[in-house]
């Protein structure tokens, strides 16, 4: 390659896209592959515009004679005027980017962050304010002993570098091998995935912008990551909160239990998706670790939200307190020291009827994987 290829790599200035997990929505546009509605987006076209405005014209030629209302006759062949307040139906109505639009003021409007030194926590804005997850930033010295560790793992980057640069990006694929997903008969479980993922995003980066933790090679020349790093801190990882937290998602929705093969799946995947931003030299395997836990809380949180009678389980992951020389597996996580590092809230039971939109949304999800045979 010349030197003036190299050009391209200004094209990694792209990872800004990740703005774009807005774009999930689109996924529900695959139903249009086939059919008439693959024809709407013909309208757009200056051709197609003037033809319909002929067509108009010819059809409704008494318009300009004067005899236009008593051709219409005032006719009422609407035959219902729906009133105010969410029936439970309209909500299918609306184009996807609506219904993202919907679902996001409604998550977001019950959530409250509370800042207390190096500890930032997320609690519910209903009811007494209860905890979803808190986390504590870990120290410099812990950082800095995980560097060998982030160094060790640079060892795996030729042998997994299909899927690191695969996974830059949202995961949907490996999602939907481990679960036979398809765009088209789980149109609303993309939906449901879009929807958390959305959130969950906008929360990371708020305890992200808060700790403001440095990244591996902000610490050592030695570890050269093999992609772009991103423009924003390491703690926690956004790629561990996410996959987690879709993982834990799929496994409330389908209502897997904790001996099924689909769980362990699941759960490896998610692993191994956070694993590989540690092989690639962007997160310390402490960050994996606060993502995973975080990425937990907040499924069980949401899954609590929309379903009658769910409860969920306040997390809180003390960074100071992790073992510094520990590495991270979720399934043979390190051994607690002199104070433990995850603690859990006694369950804390949804307010019913707190997310209605989101909620439709859920039975939805769930009524795909009760029909594909995936879920009670």
């Amino acid at each position: 390659m010349s030197m003036a290829g190299y050009a391209g790599y200004a094209g990694y200035a792209g990872y800004a896209g990740y703005a774009g997990y807005a774009g999930y929505a689109g996924y529900a546009g695959y139903a249009g592959n086939t059919g008439i509605g693959s024809l709407a987006g013909l309208t757009a076209s200056p051709l197609v515009v003037d033809a319909m405005i002929r067509s108009h014209d010819a059809l409704a030629e008494n318009v300009h004679t004067g005899t236009w209302p008593k051709q219409w006759d005032r006719a009422k062949w609407r035959t219902s005027y729906p009133k105010s307040g969410d029936d439970g139906k309209r909500l299918w109505h609306w184009e996807p980017h609506i219904r993202a639009a919907l679902y996001d003021q409604e998550l977001l409007g019950q959530l409250r962050f509370k800042l207390v030194k190096d500890k930032l926590e997320l609690r519910s804005a209903l009811g007494k304010n209860p905890l979803i997850a808190s986390l504590v930033r870990p120290s410099r010295a812990t950082f800095e002993a995980q560097l060998d560790l982030v160094q060790s793992w640079a060892t795996r980057r030729e042998e997994r570098l299909s899927e690191v640069l695969s996974q830059t990006v949202p995961q949907v694929p490996f999602w939907a091998s481990v679960l036979h997903l398809h765009p088209n008969r789980h149109r609303f479980t993309y939906e449901l995935v879009e929807a958390s993922l959305r959130l969950t995003m906008v929360l990371v980066m708020r305890f992200k912008h808060e700790f403001a933790c440095p990244r591996p090679s902000e610490y050592s020349p030695n570890i050269q990551p093999m992609i772009q790093v991103p423009g924003y801190s390491a703690y926690p990882s956004g790629h561990a909160t996410e996959s987690s937290m879709v993982a834990h998602l799929l496994l409330e929705l389908t209502g897997q239990r904790n001996s099924s093969p689909l769980k362990t799946q699941m759960v490896e995947l998610a692993d191994r998706i956070a694993a590989h931003r540690v092989t690639a030299g962007l997160h310390f395997p402490i960050d994996s670790a606060a993502g995973f836990y975080l990425g937990r809380a907040l499924a069980q949180y949401l899954a609590a939200l929309a379903t009658p009678g769910g409860t969920w389980q306040g997390a809180a992951f003390d960074g100071a307190a992790y073992p510094p020389n520990a590495d991270w597996r979720q399934s043979t996580p390190p051994p607690p020291g002199k104070k433990p590092y995850l603690t859990q809230d006694p369950p804390t039971a949804g307010v019913p009827g707190a997310a209605p939109v989101f909620a439709q949304l859920w039975k939805r999800a769930r009524d795909e994987q009760r029909e594909a045979g995936f879920a009670a």
